[in-house]
């Protein structure tokens, strides 16, 4: 029987090093990702993506003959629909920042870890369906159907361009927030009963879900809702924070009078939930004073990046940011955030950008702690 291939957009690995292509391409076909090109000369990179459609593209930064700096920006001109993802031995924020606003995708330093870069080209991938909705996912899902019991949003309306993408939306709410909670399994047939629609928009969904790693698939079983490691966590804030400093300094140019009085005025409206003791409001300030500055950004891409690395810790910050002391620990970064930009001193938004992420992965990683800890007193008193 024939492989299927995936994605169906093959991935594209620009590097001049042959034992370095062969590494990725290792890592990335062991996690399913087979459908590969490789490209060790940089001088025919703009004949071969003429030549056919790509997915995703991996560019070495430093090559010979024609530099991935030197390509970045013809890429992204001439085939602004196909994320690319930039690999570099130089560990260098300005190089970062500036490979960002040439719309790389993301920004990655050698030595790659190998979850890190298998989960970084499954987020481009899943960016690369979503902007080209006409894509047929090659990824069937077997159906079983085991009883479960979840409450998600019904869809209604029964628009088939757009079915796929409420359904995705629906699910990825309930995962985010916790309504759907870690280790819940979701079946595509019980599913589709549950929001009145058929499989195939489900089916859809829960691969887009999984490629952006709320998701994992067991074979013939369906698909488990992921619960994040320490590892994870700590991944997560690494990659963020480097992300959310590339993001100040950027919105730190181009914030407008309007977005900096946005800024205060969210500042203000906190202080008054904190006096009020209606701490329940805060995530929605929360998201909304990071998302003002994603958008200083007047970076598309930056903005993507930023709220799905956001998205990924949300039902977390929603569980602990009603607490006062965590909703007052959030005020005080989120200010000294707002000073940094309002200051324009580059190195003190990085400072309060590094101190505001640094307690909220500390935060997040006592709350899992303790929820593990709650989850084995409940077995064992079950027991």
């Amino acid at each position: 029987m024939k492989e299927i291939e995936f994605p169906s957009y093959p991935v594209l690995l620009v590097d001049d090093e042959e034992r370095f292509l062969e590494s990725v391409n290792f890592t990335l076909s062991s996690t399913g990702i087979n459908n590969i090109e490789e490209c060790q000369d940089s001088r025919d990179v703009m004949k071969v993506l003429s030549g056919r459609r790509f997915g995703v593209i991996v560019l070495d930064l430093f090559m010979p003959f024609v530099s991935g700096l030197e390509l970045l920006p013809r890429i992204t001109r001439d085939f602004p629909e196909i994320p690319v993802i930039i690999i570099t031995a130089v560990n260098e924020l300005n190089t970062a920042v500036e490979c960002m606003k040439s719309g790389a995708f993301d920004y990655l330093v050698k030595p790659v870890d190998d979850e890190r870069l298998v989960t970084t080209v499954k987020r481009a991938i899943h960016f690369t369906e979503i902007t080209h909705p006409t894509n047929r996912l090659l990824f069937r899902v077997k159906t079983l159907k085991p009883p479960i019991s979840m409450k998600v949003l019904k869809t209604t309306k029964q628009d088939s361009d757009s079915l796929t993408e409420r359904v995705y939306k629906d699910l990825r709410t309930a995962i985010i927030t916790g309504n759907i909670t870690g280790g819940t399994r979701l079946v595509e047939s019980t599913l589709a009963a549950n929001m009145q629609v058929s499989r195939t928009p489900v089916r859809e969904a829960l691969h887009k879900l999984a490629l952006e790693g709320l998701l994992y698939s067991i074979p013939r079983a369906g698909y488990i809702v992921e619960e994040m490691s320490d590892y994870d966590i700590q991944d997560l804030f690494t990659t963020r924070m480097t992300i959310e400093q590339i993001a100040a300094r950027l919105a730190m140019e181009k914030i407008t009078e309007n977005e900096l009085n946005k800024l205060a005025l969210n500042i203000k409206k906190t202080d008054e939930v904190l006096e009020s003791g209606l701490t329940e409001k805060m995530a929605d300030l929360d998201m909304a004073f990071h998302g003002i500055i994603y958008q200083a950004t007047r970076s598309k891409t930056l903005y993507q990046i930023c709220q799905t690395l956001s998205d990924h810790t949300l039902k977390y910050r929603i569980a602990l940011i009603h607490l006062p002391e965590m909703a007052q620990k959030t005020r005080d970064g989120h200010h000294k955030i707002y000073e940094a930009i309002l200051a324009k001193e580059p190195s003190q938004v990085d400072e309060a950008i590094q101190l505001h992420l640094q307690l909220a992965k500390k935060d997040i990683k006592d709350l899992l702690e303790r929820k593990r800890q709650e989850d084995f007193i409940s077995q064992n008193q079950a027991g």
